[in-house]
């Protein structure tokens, strides 16, 4: 192997590994982005009418299902912090996100639905219906 493509193997291996650190940190405190996509994770029809072109759908993660209403991890395009998809409540299918990954959203059925990296601590009035969600009762 010549000097030149060693240098070139080495730096590609060390991109590998900042990439990979890189999305490491944006899926940081949310265990469901860090498994595999199962046909339970991906978002269901009530979504195929909303344009998803800003999200990553292959990285949808079923997180819970609480008072008739089904909440999905999903990242967008980018990497960016993941966001919140909400199905289920009257108005909805709904997503949510910010930069920093905390978002806090009223349903049209009042549902006050909180979302972040973990762990989100359950709290008087709230309920944690995973590491990530949760509502307001």
């Amino acid at each position: 192997m010549t000097k030149s493509r060693g240098l070139s193997v080495v730096l590609v291996s060390s991109l590998a590994v900042v990439m990979s650190l890189l999305t490491g940190c944006a899926q940081h405190g949310f265990p469901d982005l860090q498994r595999e996509q199962t046909a339970k994770d991906e978002l269901p029809g009530d979504f195929d009418a909303m344009d998803l072109s800003t999200f990553d759908t292959t990285t949808s993660r079923f997180t819970a299902t609480y008072e008739g209403n089904d909440y999905y991890v999903i990242m967008p395009e980018g990497g960016q912090a993941p966001c919140l998809a909400i199905t289920g409540s009257p108005g909805t299918p709904v997503t949510v996100c910010s930069s920093d990954g905390f978002v806090e959203t009223t349903l049209q059925d009042g549902t006050v639905v909180q979302f972040g990296p973990e762990p989100v601590p359950g709290g008087r009035g709230w309920v944690a219906i995973s590491a990530n969600v949760r509502v307001k009762e």
